[in-house]
């Protein structure tokens, strides 16, 4: 739209970012697999988020979503470092803090989710396509891009609507399942790495072909 309104609209390509398939990543750390694995094995479901933990990425409502959930057979887990808020942080949220290699613990989660006030292009999100995980996250900057073709669900930043729509996806195996496979899918047909340099590859030709 940026472009369009200067009155730039021939010559223009867009090339998605892509990226290595990381599932076959092992995890660096054994002990913090463990601890999904436990949790998994005392009958919880596990949504997790990478992030860092900065105010626009609004680590305050997925703690009170946690909070609001404490009921649950569910376990939430954060990846990011920086400063965690002073509130108390709830007995069913896990904070990881700085994390190697933090794409491949993605494999744990029955959840990934992303909360955000403002966002270009999120690899996070990429990383959890790859992995065929159900993705739930906000509804703002380049997010509704990537979820397009029912890779995910987009969510307004308010917790009863997100909690409403979290308890029915966790609440519906199916759902999960289904959402997972049009996940790895829509990461297969475009923003894996190999497209992405085959996109590339291909508008050098072009553009030397012109030359």
């Amino acid at each position: 739209a940026g472009l369009a309104e200067c009155g730039i609209r021939r010559n223009v390509w867009v090339i998605p970012n892509g990226i290595a398939d990381p599932t076959g990543c092992p995890a660096a750390d054994p002990s913090i697999a463990e601890r999904f694995w436990r949790d998994r094995e005392a009958g919880n479901r596990i949504v997790l988020s990478i992030a860092r933990l900065a105010p626009p990425k609004r680590f305050d409502l997925f703690r009170d979503l946690a909070d609001s959930m404490a009921g649950a057979a569910v376990r939430f887990y954060w990846i990011g470092g920086g400063s965690v808020p002073a509130r108390p942080i709830p007995d069913n949220l896990r904070m990881l803090g700085e994390v190697p290699s933090a794409a491949a613990y993605i494999g744990e989660c029955d959840v990934f989710m992303l909360l955000s006030d403002f966002e270009g292009l999120p690899i996070s999100i990429l990383e959890a396509l790859s992995w065929g995980k159900p993705v739930v996250a906000s509804r703002v900057g380049g997010i509704p891009e990537e979820l397009d073709s029912g890779a995910g669900i987009l969510v307004d930043n308010d917790l009863l609507s997100l909690q409403k729509e979290l308890e029915a996806l966790l609440g519906n195996a199916e759902a999960r399942e289904s959402l997972g496979e049009s996940a790895r899918r829509r990461y297969l047909e475009r923003y894996e790495n190999r497209k992405m340099t085959k996109n590339y590859i291909s508008l050098y030709t072009s553009l030397v072909s012109i030359g």
